[in-house]
């Protein structure tokens, strides 16, 4: 997903993997990351390495559940 408003308090997101629970915001407000933490997600910069080892490590935990 590109633009779109996640959580529980509406926060506008530049990429989100709704699936993984992960948001890139390129510019995120100071209470962004806690407020997304609280509705499950994870917030990371937005660099490729950073995506990249968040969504590996995700599809790493989610292979262990099944």
């Amino acid at each position: 997903m590109a633009g779109e408003e996640i959580g529980s308090e509406g926060i506008m997101v530049d990429l989100a993997w709704p699936d993984s629970r992960i948001a890139v915001i390129f510019a995120p407000e100071p209470d962004d990351e806690d407020l997304l933490a609280e509705d499950g997600w994870t917030l990371v910069r937005p660099t490729a390495h950073d995506i990249t080892t968040a969504l590996e490590s995700m599809a790493s935990r989610e292979g262990h559940h099944g």
